[in-house]
């Protein structure tokens, strides 16, 4: 048996193989795709994650629960498991995945599977443990400028990624914390979601450091990415980076997993007008429409192999009050920025409207 550990905010993971290959490829994934947020603590809870690739226990077991009784539900976006009981089903019946009590699983695939399920799997559980701890699970980036944490919100399209990445491209001292998905907790702070980052080509396209990087590459480890759709592909295309190609792009920029939050930005690409607008708001209903707890709109994610503790109407009750300490607080900021504005000019604007007016 091969074990990978790591820790994600205050709960230690034990991923358990069964064979030297599945651990070596499994292993490099976890390492790629999860930071972790500090040393393993024995008085934290630990998820336990066994992974058996085993094709004969596969289809006995998968045999044996079809004659049951069993209800489909949706996780993300077509995406289907049908549960039996305690099992899951994955969607094509790639896998199964049972929850076994006492924080232990056990994924259980054909050896042929060499996919991110694994990843998955982690991230599903660390969503619903961090609700279970009245966090909200956010659509938004998290970095640090000068010291000061910063949450940038914004739906698909409304310019986020691009935004952070003019903020990051700097000598100065700045971290980034995390991309599209972001833990907003009780106490005003804001904790990483393991994802890549996810860019649409217009992004790559918009920073020369960045395009600079991605043109000289072929293609990414374990990425969507090929430089054709950078020389070629459509404006929308996306593809993904991880956590070691960032700080390669940006190698001044230096890497946090947590962080107070000072400030909340909204950005939002404006082709017309000012280079750049920013200003202060106190419109509460923009916050809310940013948040996927206890619904995930955009990736239709419901919880599946770990139920919340919560029912959705506390849930709804804790994010109205979190929210709306939020925005009483106030330091919440609109960002109009024209896409062309150099990372030079919209730093210093950020700095001088945002940053430096509370000192």
């Amino acid at each position: 048996m091969y074990k990978v550990d790591f820790s994600l905010s205050e709960w230690n993971f034990s991923v358990y193989f069964n064979t030297l290959e599945d651990y070596l490829f499994y292993k490099r994934q976890i390492e790629t795709s999860v930071v972790d947020m500090k040393h393993k603590d024995s008085k934290n809870e630990t998820i336990k994650i066994y992974y058996q690739n085993d094709k004969d226990l596969y289809n006995s077991l998968l045999s044996k629960i079809k004659k049951s009784d069993k209800k489909t539900i949706s996780s993300f976006q077509d995406e289907y498991y049908d549960l039996y009981g305690d099992t899951y089903v994955s969607s094509k019946e790639r896998y199964l995945i049972r929850n076994e009590g006492n924080n232990t699983y056990r994924m259980i695939c054909n050896d042929f599977l060499k996919r991110h399920e694994v990843i998955y799997l982690i991230r599903e559980i660390y969503v619903r443990l961090q609700e279970n701890k009245k966090s909200l699970f956010m659509h938004g980036n998290g970095i640090e400028m000068d010291n000061r944490g910063i949450m940038l919100l914004g739906n698909s399209g409304s310019g986020k990624t691009t935004f952070m990445m003019k903020l990051l491209d700097t000598d100065d001292d700045t971290s980034y914390l995390s991309n599209d998905r972001v833990f907003l907790k009780e106490n005003r702070r804001i904790d990483y979601f393991p994802i890549p980052l996810i860019l649409a080509n217009g992004t790559a396209q918009n920073n020369r450091r960045l395009f600079d990087y991605l043109s000289k590459k072929d293609s990414l480890y374990d990425s969507t990415y090929r430089r054709d759709t950078l020389l070629h592909g459509e404006v929308d295309d996306k593809y993904a980076l991880f956590r070691n190609h960032f700080f390669e792009i940006f190698p001044n920029c230096k890497n946090v997993e947590s962080t107070n939050l000072d400030y909340v930005i909204l950005p939002k690409i404006n082709l017309n007008g000012d280079r750049v607008e920013i200003r202060e708001i106190d419109d509460k209903s923009r916050i809310l429409d940013t948040c996927f707890t206890p619904v995930d709109h955009e990736s239709k994610r419901k919880p599946w192999i770990l139920k919340r503790d919560l029912t959705d109407q506390e849930l709804y009750a804790n994010r109205e009050q979190i929210i709306s300490d939020l925005v009483d607080r106030g330091q919440i900021y609109e960002c109009l920025y024209h896409p062309d504005i150099t990372p030079q000019e919209l730093q210093e604007k950020v700095k001088t409207k945002v940053l430096k007016r509370d000192g």
